[in-house]
């Protein structure tokens, strides 16, 4: 190896000098940012999935709450039972 950076001319060690560290920073830090974006794009993922399984959560619990009123209603209004008795 000694040999091979004697036998080199100038521009090319100050060319490896140069390029050579910056090649070397560039492969160790693409794995470590792949990581982080894919890591950061998977919890956006996952919290996205989270707000909408509690939209769909609550929106049943406000439907469960509507019909049980209306139930409440119906069962107590002996108007409305004689009417939905005598059209069905």
């Amino acid at each position: 190896m000694k040999g091979l950076w004697n036998r080199l001319s100038i521009r090319y060690k100050i060319v490896s000098i140069i390029v050579l560290p910056i090649l070397l920073i560039t492969i160790t830090t693409l794995p470590v940012v792949s990581y982080l974006i894919k890591d950061a794009l998977f919890r956006r993922q996952q919290d996205h999935l989270e707000s909408v399984k509690n939209l769909v959560i609550k929106l049943f619990e406000d439907y469960q709450s509507k019909v049980t009123n209306y139930t409440r209603l119906f069962s107590n209004d002996r108007e409305i039972k004689d009417s939905l008795f005598y059209h069905t």
